[in-house]
């Protein structure tokens, strides 16, 4: 997941000449129990925010293991990791970071004011992983760049019971299990085709992705999808209609 996530910038963070680095430390489990999606949309948050406000220099997402626990109401080994994004961009001011998490609010800064959005981006982030028992903290100073570091405790799998050939796998599978479901996308933002590719990837899937809604239709007439994922807003044949058809 952190390889996909990184993989989403690295078209930005070249067209900036800026140098990405990801360091997920040995101790870190390469298997976890956890709510990919509110983490990988936490950690993208972070890396946009950082890439924004990076004009040289480099972004380094990293992931670090404070240990393994285990209590007697949660049995199962726990595994507490740290994850940290730094940036070496412009930096915040003391007296601007304790508003930084508030709904609707920026630095208010030159560099800040030339950049489009909403700021929700980093208070979004927070409840996230306060929902994910964790804590998202950060210190800057301008001119040097951004700290931004979050705390989570994942589950550690369970070792599977092994399979004999007098004890077949009977267990039901289910859709995310298949390794033959086929996917086509209709998105014409080359941006959101690369992220929603990335995504299905990362699920095991076969993927397909067309710009408009007469391609996806030409499509599904020549292969059998399992899902199609439509945009709405086409400039030739919108997504309604591409569905009707």
């Amino acid at each position: 997941m952190l390889d996909e996530v990184s993989e989403v910038f690295q078209l930005q963070v070249s067209s900036k000449s800026l140098r990405m680095v990801l360091n997920v430390a040995d101790e870190v489990p390469r298997l976890v129990h956890g709510d990919p999606i509110r983490l990988r949309q936490v950690l993208n948050n972070l890396l946009g925010n950082a890439l924004k406000f990076t004009n040289s220099g480099h972004l380094l997402l990293e992931v670090r293991a404070a240990g393994q626990t285990s209590t007697v109401q949660e049995p199962n080994s726990m595994a507490c990791l740290t994850f940290h994004v730094r940036d070496s961009g412009v930096g915040i001011g003391a007296e601007h970071l304790p508003h930084l998490f508030t709904a609707f609010s920026q630095v208010d800064e030159s560099s800040t004011r030339r950049t489009r959005g909403t700021g929700l981006g980093l208070t979004i982030s927070r409840e996230l992983v306060e929902l994910m028992g964790g804590r998202l903290q950060v210190e800057s100073a301008p001119g040097i760049g951004s700290h931004f570091w979050f705390d989570t405790t994942l589950t550690l799998p369970v070792s599977s019971v092994e399979q004999t050939a007098d004890s077949p796998d009977t267990t039901p599978r289910t859709v995310t299990e298949a390794q033959d479901v086929r996917v086509l996308v209709a998105e014409d933002n080359s941006v959101n085709q690369k992220i929603v590719r990335t995504l299905i990837h990362g699920l095991g899937w076969e993927v397909r992705v067309v710009d408009d809604g007469r391609a996806a239709v030409a499509a599904t007439r020549r292969t059998a999808y399992h899902l199609v994922l439509m945009d709405c807003r086409r400039p030739e044949l919108d997504g309604y209609d591409a569905t009707r058809m």
